[in-house]
């Protein structure tokens, strides 16, 4: 069965008001804090949002390219890392002369822009591979939910850092989890498991739900439907009993004012142990709620 689309669009103009409206009620000392991303204030992370916009208008709209730097190899995951990583880097820094009011001023102008593109776009047009949920080519929805995640994480990270409400309702949360959801199977592909065996994600919670990932004859695969899991149980037999470690994400992201835990950059992963086995979980660090998650095989 085809995966449902995750469709994020009409999300955008309300999750940038918000954006603008919180970073309108800053004091110059809230605009300094630390955020959960190592090294980045309050600020940087702004800025770091404003360079996103910029590179879907630029690269994505205008077809803008970028040269990779000489010894990166993007088909390499840690070569893929690295280029994000520098070209953050170079971006925040140069972009640091700006004052709050201009990068407040400039995100209430790239976001409609953003907005308008994803708007006229073929959500069910091929696009290029999103790393995180595999190699092959996704569905360009994919990539606007990648977008999506990718704001609304960063909100958070400033909301955590100036003791703001987090925007975990689940209009705006639920989208978030769905979306890290996709990169289940691909996180899970090193994991050996007979045919019909079932991985369940469940976040508790008004926001949260249920996501589970299906073992098939060389890939897993998300299940979409409840025939799906009916008929890997029967295939995979009685229960195995196998359970990973508990993760409660509220104990591990809460950050406030000058909270001096860190991350080592947003989207980081977290790893769960159980039985010898290696589990990595992508999401946000930022939620700073009562959510909690646990993993299991069936």
């Amino acid at each position: 069965m085809q995966q449902p689309v995750i469709d994020v669009v009409d999300l955008f103009p309300g999750l940038r008001s918000a954006l603008i409206a919180l970073l309108g009620e800053l004091s110059p000392d809230d605009w300094q804090r630390p955020t959960a991303c190592d090294g980045w204030s309050v600020h940087d992370v702004a800025l770091h949002v404003l360079g996103v916009d910029v590179n879907i208008i630029a690269h994505d709209r205008d077809g803008q390219r970028q040269a990779v730097p000489p010894g990166l190899d993007l088909s390499d995951w840690n070569g893929l890392v690295a280029f994000i990583d520098q070209r953050n880097a170079i971006w925040v820094e140069a972009t640091r002369r700006l004052s709050p009011r201009m990068t407040r001023d400039f995100l209430a102008e790239t976001g409609p822009q953003v907005e308008a593109w994803f708007q006229a776009a073929d959500l069910l047009a091929p696009g290029d591979p999103v790393d995180w949920a595999g190699p092959d080519p996704a569905p360009v929805w994919v990539h606007v939910a990648r977008e999506y995640t990718e704001r609304w994480v960063h909100q958070q990270h400033i909301r955590d850092a100036v003791g703001r409400p987090g925007m975990t309702e689940q209009a705006w949360l639920h989208p978030v989890l769905d979306a890290f959801a996709l990169a289940l199977p691909h996180t899970l592909r090193d994991v050996i498991a007979p045919p019909g065996a079932v991985v369940t994600l469940i976040v508790t919670g008004p926001a949260g739900g249920r996501w589970s990932v299906v073992s098939g004859s060389g890939k897993h695969r998300l299940a979409t439907d409840r025939r799906t899991l009916r008929s890997a149980r029967r295939l995979a037999g009685p229960r195995s009993g196998h359970r990973l470690a508990p993760v409660h994400p509220g104990n591990h992201a809460r950050a406030g004012p000058g909270d001096q835990r860190r991350y080592r950059r947003p989207g980081d992963h977290r790893y769960l142990a159980g039985d010898g086995l290696d589990h990595r979980l992508t999401g946000s660090e930022s939620a700073g709620d009562q959510y909690s998650s646990r993993l299991w095989t069936s």
